[in-house]
C-alpha cells in the first residue's frame, strides 16, 4: 500500500483513461466485486482516477475506484481495494482522501479500516478542513456520533484548523450540537481557541440570536453554553448580548441548563454593571477593527502575550458600531 497522494493524482488525471480502467469505474460504482477481481487479475491499475474526457468536468474527475467505493459504503470492495494495493491516502481533485470521504458520511467501520491500514486520520482537503473537522460539520445530517469517536480514537487532532481558522470545537457550536461538542472538549479541545477573526465557539455559538426568535434561538444555544462554559470558556460579555437582544435567561429557559454553577454565575452577573476589564476589551477591539483585522492587530499592542491573548477573543458588538 502506497502513500502518495496528490502528485499522482494530478500526474494521471490529464491522460487518457485506458478502456480497462473505465470498466473498473463502473464496477466499483454498481459493486460488481467478481468484475474487480476479474480486472485486477489482468493487471489494471486500481489508483488510475476516474477522468472526463469530455469538456464538461465531472464531479468524480480525480476520484479513485477507492474512494468511489468508500463514498458508496461498499465494505468488502473497500477491503478488496485496499489489500491489492490501492493508494490508501491518494486524494481526488479537492483534496479528499479516503479515509475524508468515509468521515464525511459518517462511516466508523470505514474509518477504522482506513485508518488501521495505514491512512493519514489528519489529512486536510484542499480548504483545510480535516476529517474529524467535516465529520462534525456533517453530524446534522449523518448523526454521525460514532465517527467522530472513531476519529478521535484513531488519533485526530482535535483543534487542528483550517485556512479560516476554524476548529471542529468552532464547527460543533456554530450547529449547537452539545452531544458532539461535549466529546471534542472531553479530548481537550480549547474552548478558547479563536479563527481568524477572533470568534471563539462561544461567540459562535451565540452571536447569531435573532431578536424575533430569541426565546426559540436561546433554547437551542443554552446547552453548548453550559458546556463551554464549564470547560473554562471566556463568556465575553454574554450578558449584556442577552439583553440587548431579548429578556436575558427567563426561569423557563434556565431550565435548559444542566449546570448549577452556570445558573449561580448568570444571577450573579445580571445583577452587576459590566465589568471595567470587559468594557476595555471591547473599546480596544472597537478601534483596533478599524485598523485591520483583530487577531492580526492584537499581537502589535504592546501588552503581555496573555493579554494580547485576551484581547484578541471577539465581544459581541453591533458591528454598525465599529465603522
Amino acid at each position: 500500500m502506497g502513500n502518495s497522494r496528490s502528485s499522482q493524482t494530478h500526474e494521471l488525471i490529464w491522460r487518457e483513461m485506458p478502456h480497462q480502467v473505465r470498466e473498473l469505474h463502473y464496477a466499483v460504482v454498481l459493486n460488481d466485486l467478481d468484475t474487480v477481481r476479474e480486472l485486477m487479475s489482468q493487471g489494471v491499475n486500481i489508483n488510475f482516477p476516474w477522468y472526463n474526457s469530455s469538456p464538461n468536468i465531472s464531479v468524480k474527475d480525480g476520484s479513485t475506484p477507492l474512494i468511489n467505493a468508500v463514498s458508496l459504503n461498499y465494505m468488502e470492495l473497500v477491503e478488496t481495494l485496499v489489500y491489492a494495493g490501492a493508494y490508501i491516502n491518494k486524494c481526488d481533485r479537492n483534496g479528499c482522501t479516503p479515509l475524508y470521504k468515509a468521515a464525511f458520511h459518517g462511516r466508523p467501520a470505514l474509518i477504522e479500516l482506513l485508518s488501521r491500514s495505514g491512512a493519514d486520520v489528519n489529512l486536510p482537503d484542499f480548504l483545510g478542513k480535516t476529517p474529524l473537522y467535516i465529520c462534525v460539520n456533517n453530524a446534522i445530517v449523518h448523526s454521525c456520533m460514532l465517527a467522530v469517536q472513531k476519529l478521535l480514537a484513531e488519533g485526530a487532532i482535535v483543534d487542528k484548523q483550517d485556512r479560516k481558522g476554524h476548529a471542529p470545537v468552532h464547527i460543533a457550536s456554530q450547529w449547537k450540537n452539545s452531544a458532539i461538542l461535549k466529546m471534542l472538549i472531553k479530548a481537550n479541545s480549547n474552548p478558547n481557541i479563536v479563527d481568524n477573526k477572533g470568534r471563539t465557539p462561544l461567540f459562535i455559538c451565540v452571536s447569531s440570536l435573532s431578536t424575533k426568535l430569541y426565546k426559540e434561538d436561546l433554547r437551542n444555544m443554552l446547552p453548548c453554553a453550559c458546556i463551554l462554559f464549564s470547560a473554562g470558556a471566556d463568556m465575553l460579555n454574554l450578558t449584556e448580548w442577552l439583553l440587548y437582544k431579548g429578556a436575558g435567561i427567563s426561569d423557563d429557559l434556565m431550565r435548559y441548563t444542566s449546570s448549577a454553577d452556570f445558573q449561580n454565575w448568570y444571577e450573579i452577573q445580571i445583577r452587576q454593571p459590566q465589568s471595567l476589564k470587559n468594557m476595555c476589551r471591547k473599546t480596544i477591539q472597537m478601534k483596533l477593527s478599524r485598523m485591520g483585522p483583530l487577531v492580526e492587530m492584537c499581537p502589535k499592542l504592546p501588552i503581555p502575550t496573555s493579554l494580547q491573548a485576551f484581547v484578541s477573543r471577539k465581544m459581541f458588538y453591533r458591528e454598525e458600531n465599529v465603522t
